[in-house]
Formats: C-alpha cells, sequence, structure tokens
C-alpha cells in the first residue's frame, strides 16, 4: 500500500498491521522516519524495521518495487500488488489544514501554530481563503499533508514504471472490510469534538468555499487534477480543469 496523506492511509496501515499480528505475519514497511530524539516520546522500537536506512533501505524498497505487478491468479513468490487511495482535492485539502495545524499526529510538526496564528479566522470562508493564500505563497510543501497525491505517489514509488491501483476515497470502508476490519473504523477522525485545534476548524466543510478560492486551489493541486482526470475520477475541480477542457 502506498500511504498518501489524509485518504484514509492511517486506518488502512492499522488495518494491516493488526492482520498481520492475527495471522502471525509481518507487515514490512519500506520507509520508517529516523528516531525522534525528542524526550516527550517514546524511543522507536528500531528492532522491529523490516528496513534500515540510508542506502540499504533505498535498495530494500527498489527491488521490493520491483516485485509490483497488476492483479493475477497466479503469483510469483516476490509478485504482490500495490494500491494507493486519492480524494477529491478539496476535500482533502480541509482534512490536511485540521491534521498541519496541530492535530493528533502532528503537535510538534514545526508549523502548526503559526499556521493557526495566521490563518484560522472568524468565519470557513475566511479561514479557507488565507489558507490557498499560504499554498500560492510558500508552495505544498510546507507540511506534509499538503504534499500532492501525484507526487506522493511518485515517490514512494521511486519513480519506477510499475502498476498501482488506485481506489477512491468512498472505498476505504470496502478496503478495510477485506482487511478483516471494521468498515466504519476511523483511526483519524477530523470532525470528532477536540480533534482539531478549533471550533472553525472542525466545522470546515465544501461550502466554505467560494468559487475564487476553490479555482486556486484547484490550480495549486493541477498536477492531482490532471491525476484524477486521467484515471476517470471526478471531484469539485471538474468545473475549473483546463486538462480535459483543452
Amino acid at each position: 500500500m502506498i500511504h498518501i496523506h489524509k485518504t484514509g492511509g492511517t486506518s488502512l496501515v492499522t488495518a494491516f498491521g493488526q492482520l498481520a499480528s492475527k495471522t502471525k505475519g509481518k507487515r514490512l514497511t519500506s520507509y520508517q522516519p529516523r528516531p525522534n530524539t525528542m524526550p516527550a516520546r517514546k524511543p522507536p522500537q528500531v528492532q522491529n524495521r523490516a528496513f534500515p536506512h540510508g542506502s540499504e533501505a533505498r535498495n530494500n524498497t527498489g527491488n521490493f518495487l520491483d516485485g509490483a505487478v497488476k492483479y493475477r491468479e497466479t503469483w510469483g513468490e516476490k509478485e504482490h500488488t500495490l494500491f494507493a487511495v486519492v480524494r477529491d482535492p478539496a476535500e482533502r485539502f480541509i482534512s490536511a489544514i485540521g491534521q498541519a495545524t496541530g492535530a493528533y499526529g502532528s503537535v510538534r510538526n514545526g508549523v502548526g501554530q503559526w499556521l493557526r496564528d495566521e490563518c484560522v479566522k472568524e468565519t470557513g470562508r475566511e479561514t479557507l481563503r488565507c489558507f490557498v493564500d499560504v499554498m500560492m505563497n510558500n508552495g505544498t510543501w510546507i507540511e506534509v499533508h499538503f504534499t500532492p497525491m501525484a507526487y506522493e505517489i511518485s515517490f514512494a514509488t521511486m519513480n519506477k514504471d510499475i502498476p498501482v491501483a488506485v481506489f477512491p476515497f468512498d472505498q476505504v470502508p470496502t478496503l478495510l472490510y477485506e482487511l478483516n476490519q471494521n468498515p466504519a473504523a476511523k483511526k483519524k477522525d477530523g470532525k470528532k469534538k477536540g480533534y482539531r485545534k478549533s471550533e472553525v476548524l472542525t466545522n470546515l466543510t465544501i461550502d466554505d468555499y467560494d468559487e475564487g478560492t476553490m479555482r486556486d486551489l484547484c490550480e495549486v493541486y493541477a498536477v492531482d487534477v490532471l491525476l484524477l482526470s486521467r484515471i476517470g475520477y471526478s471531484s469539485n475541480c471538474d468545473p475549473f480543469d483546463k486538462f480535459s477542457q483543452s
């Protein structure tokens, strides 16, 4: 699985881990962040990592990716499928805002407080306008959860020419069911009271975009608009999709 941020990835990663535990199997993780030296956090269990850091990790990951094939009835020893989940860019952006501003798992990302001070306004409309302006002025690299989905897929596959099955976000419950987990499970629920850092962030919806903000957001995520267009998935960016109109 390619973990694209804010597309149900944490729930799916957790489901794979639980499945591995129940079946006495092994979950291979091709990337893990380096040990966090912050004293408030428990040191990670290095010995449980499938792949180490550095060039050896890259080589192991590359070899693993070389085994990616389309779904088939007969499998080679090192063959497997890869899948990813994609989401409407406008909906995903709202979720990314809630996470990047200091929700659980991102409290110490280094920019959460600044983002809140800069852009959490009295209304959802003003708040979304400000966050889109931040992306336009600073780029999506300002925080990992804002990274375009197409870039995450490209990074995770090391730009290799390999097949990736892409599912829409509304199929996450089905994927969880196939992994023998509760289809309604949400490891990170932005609408849960207290999860996000302010009521304005909790209550953000698609209706808070005005036409100009939506147009600018779709321009920022043009590479994702193109990806969704090419694989036949619709989104709130369709009216501004210059690729399908050309």
